[in-house]
């Protein structure tokens, strides 16, 4: 499982991540390939190219990134497009410089349209992402890395129970990293960036409401007392408690942890099993 951050010079986390996302600026695009992608030449570096109000404008970037990694082929790094678009590909496709977009994969369709634009990495967001087994093997014999927001509560319905939508406790981490190559944290502040790195890649572990690290969750949700079999089933479920209504996996390990934080046990995990220990 690799980590991804934004760049931040705030940041203390910088030199230990697996992968950095730093913002293209025509401002500094020396500093940029001189000195920055050299000095971090151990780690991923990809030059993300933001959202910009003409089309042509980012054409134009592409190209000059493109004619530096041309005459510099030493240089290594690889580049986020803000979303698809046909006339990124015919700049890129006789270059050798791995993309791919800032566009998610929330469905079949999606997830099948950006793997036809030969791209590096695809992000897993939404209702996809509780069919990751699925998702990661096709991703997998396609050299096509997985990548998810572990942090963010996700569904394409907002009103929909917390508990039913996509994310990843730090507790199971572990259990996703047979389907999922690359966590990437989501947030704007680089304090709250190096935190998450510590909690998930670091702590394993979070011993209170999730609801303080889960952007998006509205109900509380203490870690403390969720088994692992929530992680391990939600992997591969595709969802079913919303197609066939016979799953209540998730809300049944709810109620569970309702019984157990009022007898005050709590679930500890090793790495063979779940184990529950009073406390």
């Amino acid at each position: 499982m690799k980590y991804c951050i934004n760049y931040s010079n705030k940041s203390h986390i910088i030199d230990k991540v697996d992968e950095i996302l730093i913002r293209y600026d025509k401002n500094k695009i020396l500093e940029l390939f001189t000195q920055f992608i050299p000095a971090h030449s151990n780690q991923r570096v990809i030059v993300q190219l933001i959202k910009e109000d003409d089309i042509d404008t980012i054409i134009n970037n592409l190209k000059k990134i493109i004619s530096i990694y041309n005459e510099n082929e030493n240089i290594k790094f690889d580049i986020q497009l803000p979303f698809y678009n046909q006339k990124f590909i015919e700049e890129l496709k006789n270059t050798n410089l791995k993309y791919f977009f800032k566009t998610s994969a929330d469905s079949w369709d999606k997830f099948t349209g950006l793997m036809s634009q030969n791209v590096s990495d695809i992000y897993i967001t939404d209702e996809l992402a509780f069919e990751l087994d699925k998702v990661a093997e096709i991703a997998h014999k396609n050299n096509i890395k997985v990548r998810i927001y572990p942090n963010i509560a996700q569904s394409k319905w907002d009103k929909l129970s917390d508990i039913l939508k996509f994310f990843v406790r730090p507790e199971d981490i572990e259990i996703y990293e047979s389907y999922v190559d690359v966590c990437e944290f989501y947030g704007d502040k680089a304090q709250q960036i190096d935190t998450y790195y510590k909690i998930y890649q670091e702590d394993k572990k979070w011993f209170g409401d999730l609801q303080e690290i889960i952007i998006g969750l509205d109900s509380k949700i203490d870690s403390r007392y969720i088994i692992p079999r929530f992680a391990e089933k939600r992997i591969k479920c595709g969802k079913d408690c919303l197609k066939s209504g016979k799953c209540e996996m998730c809300k049944r390990i709810l109620d569970l942890s309702e019984q157990l934080e009022n007898a005050h046990l709590i679930v500890q995990i090793d790495k063979e099993k779940g184990e529950i220990d009073e406390t």
